[in-house]
């Protein structure tokens, strides 16, 4: 967890998001009801870092099969944070 009442949770960590933070492109996943002016908003309060585009992604649940039994993976959103160039978040420190 990142804050107490945020709209973010957490960095969201994989391959894809590894090669966006070349580009200078965060990913975060974030609560369910988040708006990309709410997103903008935390990213900029809480980093100190100048925010020029949210892109918001809605990942569906998944049926997911375990020794014969289904269960469900909870869809979740996630969140592409275009910084300014210059700017950066150091996700160690984070």
């Amino acid at each position: 967890m990142i804050a107490g009442n945020s709209v973010l949770k957490n960095f969201y960590v994989s391959e894809k998001a590894a090669r966006l933070e070349k580009t200078n492109q965060y990913m975060f996943a974030v609560t369910k009801n988040a708006t990309k002016s709410e997103i903008k908003k935390q990213v900029t309060k809480q980093y100190n870092v100048r925010v020029v585009a949210v892109n918001i992604l809605n990942m569906p649940q998944k049926i997911k099969t375990v020794n014969r039994r289904e269960g469900v993976r909870p869809g979740f959103k996630k969140a592409i944070v275009t910084l300014v160039q210059g700017d950066s978040i150091d996700q160690a420190k984070a």
